[in-house]
C-alpha cells in the first residue's frame, strides 16, 4: 500500500510541475557552470539558451568556440545544458573536461524537474527572451547556427 501512495504523490507533483511559457515569469535559480562555481540567477538577462539533448547542445557549444571569450556577456545570453539525462561517470570523466576546456561558461543542470521547466522541441535549442520583469516575451525553438547568431546578436531596444 504504501508504494502505491509513493507512486501516486509522485505523478502528482510531476503532473503540477510548473511549465514555463510566454507571459510566464522565471522564478530564482541556482545553477553550477561547468568548473563547479555556483550561479544564483534571479534577474534574468536579455536570452537564455536551453538544450536538453547532445546534438543541440554540440551545435551552440561549437559555436561559441568560435565568438570572442566574453560573447555570451556582450548580448546578454545565458546558456544552460541539461546534463541530467547523462550518467554521473560518463558526466564525470569525459563531458567535463572536455567543458572545461571551453573559452566560455555553460551553466549546467543536473536536475531532471529543473529541466522540465523549460519547453523544448526535440532536436532543436530552446531561445527566451525576457523583458524586465524576468517575463519571458517570446521562446523561439532553433535548429541552425546562423538562426542561433542572429538569435543571440538581435538587438533590444530595452538594453
Amino acid at each position: 500500500m504504501k508504494y502505491f501512495i509513493v507512486i501516486f504523490v509522485l505523478i502528482l507533483s510531476i503532473s503540477f510541475a510548473k511549465t514555463y511559457n510566454i507571459g510566464s515569469s522565471i522564478e530564482p535559480f541556482e545553477l553550477k557552470n561547468q568548473f563547479g562555481k555556483k550561479y544564483y540567477i534571479s534577474v534574468m538577462p536579455k536570452m537564455m539558451l536551453f538544450a536538453n539533448e547532445k546534438d543541440p547542445a554540440g551545435m551552440v557549444n561549437s559555436f561559441l568556440k568560435t565568438k570572442p571569450k566574453n560573447y555570451l556577456e556582450q548580448n546578454k545570453v545565458l546558456w544552460v545544458s541539461d546534463i541530467s539525462g547523462m550518467p554521473s561517470l560518463v558526466t564525470k570523466w569525459f563531458a567535463l573536461p572536455k567543458m572545461r576546456k571551453y573559452p566560455f561558461e555553460v551553466l549546467l543542470s543536473n536536475n531532471e524537474k529543473f529541466a522540465k521547466q523549460f519547453l523544448t522541441k526535440e532536436e532543436h535549442i530552446t531561445a527566451m527572451l525576457f523583458d524586465a520583469n524576468n517575463t519571458i516575451q517570446e521562446i523561439h525553438y532553433i535548429s541552425d547556427i546562423k538562426t542561433l547568431q542572429k538569435m543571440i546578436e538581435k538587438k533590444d531596444a530595452r538594453f
